[in-house]
């Protein structure tokens, strides 16, 4: 049964389409009798709104319009009246913009076999006598009209406009249509310069002379967008595939500098430092077997996400922390390695590299096992250059995916490569004794470190009980290393200065502050959806937006150093500012796509929405309180 919401324009004013430009969209709220259901607003074709310069600042309706709503009964409706309510909200704009609402209410007695009439010249059409096409040319989409029937009249191409449904394409760039010889046309559209590279183009090809005799002047688009040139990283079409690699290979380098990695790139220094002074080919060896260790991870990671693509899924790095099988696995490793570290029992790979002259040798599964290693406990951080580099390898085609994967791989690869090449390094360090066992020992509280983490991230991901079977099955692991595990002599006592500094430091970032803890910082978090933010932004909130992840260790230490401060909470309360958060910490395909379509493959994200302004200012992965007030304040 359909049931439309009537709006009458007064001369100069105009409300909003789907996709607005600069406003918001018209929203409706139903209240419905027991076992009936709305669907979306079947939306007219928009008109193209302009200023008093001709400059197009968005799309939306003057005049009378209807916005088409299709109400669902249930199997079995009752018998006798039913009432519909309905709270209606839209921004009406001429030299100013107003909001305005009301409830409105209609007592019908339901038809069932009523349907909506798709055929009103007011819709856009679904028609079979145009074909569309959508093909990628560098950082924009060429679309394509060709009429199906040769007899149909030539339609010029002036008065033809794209009206994207999504926002992928920018509302308000030009469009130079050009006339084909079948009476068709094309268009190179750009897309939005906050919006992943769209895979399909969706919305409404407006004509003024309209299409064919219905005299409807939109026309439904709905097609994929095919392969062609690669795209742009982030909206700049002027990058280019060498550009895109360079970021990777520093975002990888950059990796190396990430609390993540730390426990691993200890280990393999180390692992380099026992060789000093022995065979530079011995070295290189164990350092091209790291290398590969890490190209392999990363391959492995593109061919999974390739996969993923295919199959329609919308992935983004650190998705394999999504999930609870792998990160309980990954903190059986930690343990493992933890304890080969503290001594407990002692861990043999094979095969090995050839012994040098005093007997001792190296693995070449130990160099494999760490470059794997590292990559797993890298993806949880997102590096700066490897935001647009990410965006851009999620979209990029199948080979040139695999090429920016690989720069970011040999970037993470390059400082232990270039320190088993170049071994002289090593005569600054004492030569090898009872400080190296001490050191190892030292890094396994590392690794235990990594270990807590892991649990922690395991903890937002299951439940209770669940998360107590992963507890006991990791205590069981370990018991189990105890027994067939070698044993080998006591650790080291920590230096007595050091364990209180370490101790005041753990119950600092652990001791609940403001009613919480690190997580909780007195504050009032809502959870993140695109319909809380447009409620939100209806009532003129200033809204920050958190983007976050369990797994994600640059995310944590954002809400940390930033929420951490007095000065940022009082600035938050003192302008009743929403706080949202988006929790990717399991697969949420939400998440990814609004992460898609502000360019960003990776976590962390922080968004700031502020009234008066269409689009969310996007603010950098690594925070401090002064750049948060500083964008809060502007």
């Amino acid at each position: 049964m359909p049931v439309a919401l009537k709006l009458t324009h007064a001369d100069g004013w105009h409300t909003y389409w789907e996709n607005p430009g600069t406003g918001l969209p018209t929203r409706i709220r139903w209240t419905l009798p027991a076992g009936w259901s709305a669907g979306e607003i079947l939306w007219p074709t928009p008109d193209v709104i302009r200023d008093a310069s001709g400059a197009v600042t968005g799309n939306g309706y003057s005049g009378v319009v209807r916005l088409l709503v299709p109400l669902t009964p249930p199997d079995n409706p009752p018998l006798g009246t039913g009432t519909f309510a309905a709270n209606a909200n839209w921004l009406m704009c001429a030299d100013v913009c107003v909001p305005g609402s009301a409830r409105l209410e209609i007592a019908v007695e339901p038809d069932a076999g009523t349907r909506p009439r798709f055929a009103d010249p007011a819709y856009p059409l679904a028609s079979a006598d145009w074909r569309l096409f959508a093909e990628r040319r560098g950082g924009r989409v060429l679309l394509r009209v060709e009429p199906a029937n040769p007899s149909l009249p030539e339609i010029a191409p002036a008065g033809r406009r794209f009206l994207s449904g999504d926002g992928a394409v920018a509302f308000d760039k030009p469009q130079g249509w050009r006339q084909s010889d079948a009476g068709g046309g094309e268009a190179e559209l750009e897309f939005s310069e906050n919006g992943a590279f769209p895979r399909e183009l969706r919305g409404v090809l407006r004509n003024e002379a309209g299409w064919g005799a219905s005299g409807a002047k939109g026309l439904r688009v709905r097609v994929p967008v095919v392969e062609g040139a690669a795209p742009a990283v982030a909206g700049d079409a002027s990058a280019t595939l060498p550009a895109v690699c360079l970021a990777a290979f520093l975002g990888g380098l950059l990796l190396n500098l990430m609390p993540c990695v730390f426990p691993v790139l200890g280990l393999k220094l180390l692992a380099l430092a026992k060789l000093a002074g022995g065979s530079r080919r011995r070295a290189a060896a164990l350092g091209a077997a790291h290398t590969a260790g890490v190209l392999l991870s990363f391959w492995a990671l593109a061919g999974a996400l390739a996969l993923a693509r295919a199959g329609g899924a919308v992935l983004g790095w650190g998705f394999q922390l999504q999930s609870p099988a792998f990160v309980l696995a990954l903190a059986a490793l930690m343990l493992l390695f933890a304890m080969n570290l503290g001594g407990v029992w002692e861990l043999r790979w094979t095969p090995r590299l050839p012994r040098n002259a005093d007997g001792r040798s190296g693995g070449l599964a130990d160099g494999l096992a760490g470059g794997a290693l590292m990559v797993a406990l890298a993806t949880p951080c997102s590096a700066p250059f490897l935001a647009p580099a990410l965006g851009a390898a999620f979209v990029l085609p199948l080979a040139e995916a695999f090429a920016v994967f690989t720069a970011m791989g040999l970037g993470l690869a390059a400082p232990h490569a270039v320190l088993s090449l170049l071994p002289m390094w090593t005569r600054l360090l004492p030569r090898p004794g009872a400080w190296m066992e001490r050191l190892r020992r030292a890094l396994s509280f590392l690794l235990y470190g990594t270990l807590v983490f892991l649990v922690w991230v395991l903890a937002g991901q299951v439940g209770r009980g669940a998360l107590a079977a992963c507890l006991l099955a990791l205590a069981a692991l370990a018991l189990a290393v105890v027994f067939l595990g070698r044993r080998q002599g006591n650790a080291g006592v920590v230096p007595a200065l050091v364990a209180p500094l370490v101790l005041l430091f753990a119950a600092w970032f652990a001791w609940p502050s403001e009613g919480g803890g690190a997580d909780a910082d007195g504050l009032r978090w809502e959870a993140w959806s695109p319909e809380r933010v447009e409620a939100l932004r209806r009532e003129g909130r200033v809204i920050y937006a958190d983007f976050t992840a369990r797994w994600c260790a640059t995310c944590q230490a954002n809400k940390r150093l930033v929420f951490g401060s007095a000065a940022v909470r009082r600035l938050v309360r003192g302008q009743n500012i929403a706080l949202l958060r988006a929790d990717w910490t399991n697969a949420d395909p939400r998440v990814a796509e609004e992460l898609a379509r502000h360019g960003r493959r990776a976590v962390p994200m922080t968004l700031l929405y502020k009234p008066g302004r269409a689009d969310a200012v996007l603010l950098p992965e690594i925070l401090t309180p002064a750049r948060v007030m500083e964008a809060l304040g502007e």
